[in-house]
């Protein structure tokens, strides 16, 4: 550690009650510095993977009840950058018995400002007695309280399937990222890391069960000058994602009605090339009644990812116009709705449909 590090660290020190725990000497090349407090843990890397093995018991990543034991690799960082990671699928879930009634697993990125101020986006599996989840859980403590938390709902995902993680961090901003490899970014929201000016930051695991199990790593990247990923709108409900979370146990009954209508309306969309008129006009009338619909549980309305599947479905089907009709009819549906979350999701489809309506125009230019 060099002299000049050394007296960062202690300026961090006197600011703030209690200092991360630092890095021991083991350094993996490009990952950062190992962290391993209970020193029962195995860290290995091999190409552009990376493996934390747990050692026995509970490793947590919980500043409210001061388990702070979880393993980690960081590297101390200055400025605003971006950092991302691949987390494997088929997170080890522990089996469920009268002594241990839930179980919670994860891996993913962290952001330490100190013990008590941090930031988690991980790819969790969570288990008890009601069933098993596995989603994306953003989170963060400020003065060693929970001030963020995840929802199963929030961005569930394949329990067998790699999931990319990322977080954008620009002054006190932090924007968390997810998506299955080869999908869309989905924004899972943003959080103030309040005083940040340098932390630790990299990957963890954590693991509540007490027997041994393991998370793989892959793709880590940190990138100081970053240019923002585009995303699709942390209030555009994926579909998708509805069905996965819809198959869960404790999904609500008044959910699953919603979602029988949406998939009601994603089967009659693929056949609109088959459709009348009146039919297909009926189609958007659907469209437009359920798009306006916000079902309990879920943190944005369904009009938004509606309207781009039904658009689709026409495109695909040569029929630019009913496409464009979708997006402006849904728009204008939403807009009544005076929601300010819904600005942003109004603007988008209104723009989808001018640029559709200036393709449109370039093509008939004779």
């Amino acid at each position: 550690m060099t002299i000049y590090r050394l007296i960062a660290l202690l300026v961090v020190m006197v600011a703030s009650p209690c200092l991360a725990d630092e890095p021991q000497d083991d350094a993996i090349q490009h990952w950062g510095e190992v962290v391993d407090p209970d020193g029962d843990c195995a860290v290995t890397a091999t190409g552009k993977e990376l493996n934390i093995q747990f050692g026995i018991g509970m490793h947590s990543l919980d500043a409210e009840s001061n388990g702070m034991n979880s393993p980690r690799v960081v590297q101390w960082i200055k400025g605003d950058f971006a950092i991302e990671t691949t987390v494997h699928g088929d997170l080890p879930m522990p089996k469920l018995n009268f002594l241990q009634t839930w179980g919670y697993v994860s891996g993913g990125l962290v952001l330490i400002q100190n013990r008590r101020n941090y930031i988690r986006l991980e790819r969790a599996g969570f288990t008890s007695g009601d069933g098993t989840w596995h989603y994306a859980n953003f989170e963060q403590r400020i003065d060693a309280q929970r001030t963020r938390t995840g929802k199963f709902a929030d961005f569930p995902v394949h329990s067998d399937k790699p999931v990319q993680l990322r977080l954008e961090v620009k002054g006190e901003d932090v924007r968390a990222l997810v998506r299955h490899i080869g999908d869309d970014w989905h924004e899972l929201g943003t959080a103030k890391m309040p005083g940040r000016v340098e932390l630790y930051a990299g990957v963890s695991g954590v693991k509540t069960d007490f027997l041994k199990a393991s998370v793989k790593f892959s793709d880590f990247d940190l990138t100081r000058n970053f240019v923002p990923v585009k995303a699709k709108s942390e209030s555009d409900i994926n579909l998708e994602q509805l069905r996965i979370f819809l198959r869960q146990p404790d999904a609500n009954p008044d959910l699953k009605n919603v979602f029988r209508k949406v998939a009601d309306l994603q089967s009659r969309g693929v056949k609109v090339g088959e459709m009348t008129e009146d039919q297909q006009l009926q189609l958007i009338d659907d469209a437009i009644s359920l798009g306006t619909n916000k079902p309990a549980g879920l943190k944005g309305y369904l009009g938004p990812s509606i309207a781009r599947k039904l658009a689709k479905n026409f495109q695909d089907a040569q029929l630019p116009e009913k496409a464009i009709r979708i997006y402006q009819k849904l728009a204008d549906a939403l807009e009544t709705e005076q929601d300010a979350s819904l600005k942003e999701p109004i603007d988008s489809l209104r723009k989808s449909a001018q640029e559709m309506l200036d393709e449109l125009a370039t093509k008939h230019v004779p």
